[in-house]
């Protein structure tokens, strides 16, 4: 089964582009949700009548919403106009009408939620792809003064102080921060900031949770590869079929973004956004 959709994909969206095909601005952080609309547990939804046009069920955590929770992470607020651009430009909006007879209905659109944080209250895990907000600290051991605080801070025991300071455990670490917020002397820093991507989950009659691509993502690699998805899901197109059910047919293997497929593993590309 090829993975192309189209031989030539349509660029992404630039940072900071318009929310919408007509130039509106993001809705501010906090804004009411549509009238009519059906917020998921934890979850915002975002222009629910742009979305069932756009074949998209977006939700987006209320923390990256309003940025009242104690527990986020920042969130650009334009990304959600940001991965509505990316939807536009992968061609899924009219690929989508045209093979249905009248308006996308919950289970024909493609879903998209972003979490501010590993807590995942906007259910990133039963998505389609699902977007978390992380931050991976490097430790300097010459600024540690062995407080404690940052393993006593770390929810998953990641953290262990040693004498040459603090050391993380990579395989449990989550990326949610909290051991760099509580060291006040740095020697543990959110150096590498970016995305945890998850791809193939769905709920229904066989649910499925999501597989988390390795590595932390950029903003633009994390676009990349919902676009990928898209085109995945494009390629293989049947009524009922979920990107859970193309990713078991193609296999262990995956894809590349740039191709139509989706990696599982990757060059964690998360950039340095401050830090030492």
């Amino acid at each position: 089964m090829s993975t192309n959709h189209e031989s030539s994909p349509a660029p992404l969206p630039p940072e900071g582009a318009p929310d919408s095909a007509t130039g509106a601005a993001a809705a501010p952080a906090g804004a009411a949700a549509p009238a009519g609309a059906v917020a998921p547990a934890g979850g915002v939804p975002q222009r629910a009548a742009e979305d069932v046009a756009l074949g998209l069920t977006l939700t987006v955590c209320n923390g990256a919403a309003d940025g009242q929770c104690r527990f986020a992470l920042p969130v650009p607020s334009a990304l959600p106009g940001r991965i509505r651009g990316a939807v536009r430009a992968s061609g899924w909006p009219a690929f989508l009408a045209g093979r249905l007879s009248g308006p996308a209905r919950h289970h024909d659109r493609f879903s998209v939620a972003v979490a501010a944080c590993a807590n995942g209250c906007s259910r990133p895990h039963v998505a389609d792809v699902g977007l978390l907000r992380a931050h991976r600290p490097e430790a300097d051991p010459d600024l540690c003064t062995g407080c404690g605080g940052c393993a006593a801070a770390c929810p998953e025991g990641a953290v262990r102080l040693g004498p040459q300071g603090p050391r993380l455990d990579a395989d449990l670490c989550l990326g949610c921060g909290r051991c760099a917020a509580a060291c006040a002397q740095r020697a543990l820093d959110a150096g590498l900031r970016g995305w945890r991507v998850l791809v193939g989950g769905r709920l229904g009659r066989h649910p499925r949770l999501a597989d988390e691509l390795e590595g932390l993502r950029t903003e633009r690699e994390a676009l990349e590869t919902l676009a990928a998805a898209l085109r995945l899901v494009m390629a293989g197109h049947r009524p009922g079929l979920r990107l859970a059910d193309l990713l078991r047919e193609a296999g262990p293997g995956g894809v590349d973004p740039r191709s139509g497929t989706i990696p599982r593993s990757g060059t964690a590309g998360a950039r340095r956004e401050g830090g030492r």
